[in-house]
């Protein structure tokens, strides 16, 4: 999963990529790091850090107002709060994921656990791709044209259900999983993430999304 540190808001913050090669090597002297000095590309500067849980793979935005990690939560939560600690206080710093699910502002008491804690609980939604977990079911009333029940009900045995009601649970299961993967795309993730960032309407966003992915 991919990780921001930005502002906010736009701000006059730039982090200095000279600045920064020299701060990353001070603190990390076996870092790899690629200046980009290709006008066209969206970052100025890569780096790759090893660190105690993986090797984080960073690139500084050439706007020089955001940074995108890569790596296990623990080590990019050390690498935000180090950052945040050379970034003028005046800046906010929010710490977020690229689908925005979650954000923590980096503050002079926010420490790594405080990170963590925050987006390992989103690993533990009850529902997966893969299985059903075992975190329980709750009943739901759902009004349905009486034609698409007794339809349901007609072509439930041939697909080797019981009856209508298990094979609405699997078109909820197949349409679900069809959306997350489509969702879970990084390029429209990244995309719906800058769009947000900037102020575009959320309901906008979701028009576009919509379009652009059926």
């Amino acid at each position: 999963m991919n990780y921001f540190i930005s502002p906010p808001d736009e701000t006059e913050l730039k982090i200095d990529s000279a600045q920064l090669i020299n701060l990353i090597k001070a603190e990390w002297p076996n870092s790899d790091i690629q200046p980009l000095d290709n006008p066209a590309r969206s970052y100025s500067l890569s780096f790759r850090i090893p660190l105690k849980n993986s090797s984080i793979e960073g690139s500084l935005e050439r706007t020089e107002q955001c940074v995108v990690l890569e790596g296990e939560i623990q080590d990019c939560a050390k690498f935000a709060l180090w950052l945040r600690s050379y970034v003028d206080r005046q800046y906010r710093l929010l710490f977020y994921d690229e689908a925005y699910s979650a954000d923590v502002e980096l503050g002079l008491e926010t420490t790594e656990q405080d990170i963590i804690k925050r987006f390992i609980s989103l690993d533990e939604a009850p529902y997966s791709l893969d299985k059903r977990t075992d975190s329980g079911m709750i009943t739901i009333t759902l009004p349905m044209p009486e034609n698409v029940v007794n339809s349901l009900a007609r072509i439930a045995p041939v697909f080797g259900f019981s009856n209508y009601q298990p094979l609405i649970q699997h078109y909820v299961d197949e349409g679900l999983r069809i959306d997350m993967q489509r969702l879970n795309n990084p390029t429209l993730q990244k995309l719906t993430n800058s769009l947000k960032h900037h102020g575009v309407d959320e309901s906008l966003i979701a028009k576009a999304v919509e379009e652009a992915t059926h």
